[in-house]
Order: structure tokens, then sequence, then C-alpha cells
């Protein structure tokens, strides 16, 4: 089980997971494991955990030890293809989210950051221009839904707009398309 303090509540919950991975994102190490009670990924950064116990679990409506396969889960979960689509530490499923090439300008120190720096295996640079020190880069992520029709691409993915924020005015989307 995780003993693992929940900033939103501001208190300890206790988690009965299955390790999968730690992470590594924006200088935080991240245990990703699967809930064993409803079999959903769930991210918790290390720091944050209060105690870490490694030992049996039992399932309490029947006592039966909960066994686990770690493949078996990695299947089920699909979080290799779901980080793939993703950035950092905030997967999206099929479901909820939907694949798009988003196009984003960076101009002047950013431009030459973002050129040297991948953030993301899909990154690549679609256009370039020297003399006015920009460079538009394409990056395929997935966003979830929108609410309401326009909705801010950012409020779409967290971590896309954990990155921008890190730019403020250097930095800005210019295009979005479905794949």
């Amino acid at each position: 089980p995780v003993s693992y303090y929940e900033n939103a509540n501001e208190k300890f919950n206790l988690h009965q997971v299955a390790p999968l991975e730690i992470r590594y994102y924006e200088n935080y190490y991240y245990l990703i494991a699967v809930n064993l009670n409803d079999n959903a990924l769930r991210t918790f950064r290390i720091d944050q955990i209060h105690r870490f116990k490694i030992d049996g679990m039992v399932n309490t409506a029947n006592e039966e030890p909960v066994l686990f396969d770690k493949k078996t889960l990695e299947s089920q979960t699909s979080i290799k293809k779901l980080f793939k689509e993703s950035m950092g530490i905030f997967p999206y499923n099929t479901i909820d989210a939907n694949m798009y090439e988003i196009q984003i300008k960076f101009i002047d120190w950013a431009a030459s950051y973002m050129k040297r720096l991948k953030y993301h295996h899909s990154q690549k640079i679609v256009e370039e221009n020297k003399n006015e020190n920009y460079i538009i880069i394409s990056i395929q992520l997935r966003l979830i839904h929108e609410k309401n029709k326009g909705e801010d691409v950012l409020k779409r993915n967290k971590a896309l707009a954990f990155l921008l924020g890190r730019f403020g005015n250097f930095a800005r989307i210019e295009g979005v398309k479905q794949i």
C-alpha cells in the first residue's frame, strides 16, 4: 500500500496499488501504478508519498491474496501507448481524448531553447526563421474532448499547458489539427 499526501484535500490517503514505472518529469520522480480497487492508472509524486510499504495484499471482500502480473497490467492499461501519445506524466486514454498535431511558435530565447531540447518523441521543427529568430515545432499529443466549442487547447492537456507556461509570451499555439 501507498500512503500518499493529497494536496487537494490536505490529508493522507491509503492506496492499494501495483507499481508499474518510475518516471522523472520536471525535476520530480513519479510512481505510475495501477489502483487495485478499480484498475485505474494513478500517478504519485514520490516526495509526497508518506509511507510506502511493500507487502502482500488481501482482497477485503473475500480475504483472498491479491496477486498481479506486471506484464498483464501493462497490457490491460496500455501504459506504453498512453505515455507514447502523452507528454510527461499526464496520460490521456482514447475514450477521453483524440490525437492532434499541434504547431507551436517559439520566439527569441525560447526558439533557441526548444531547438536544442526534445520534449516529445514526435517533436519536429517545421519552420525556422533565423532573421526573425523563431521556430515552429509540430508535436502530436492527445487533447481531451472539448467541453465547450472553441475551448482553449491548453485547458485540454495539462502537460502542454505546463510546458508553454514556462515560456510566457515567447510561445504560442499556431495551429491544431485532429489526426
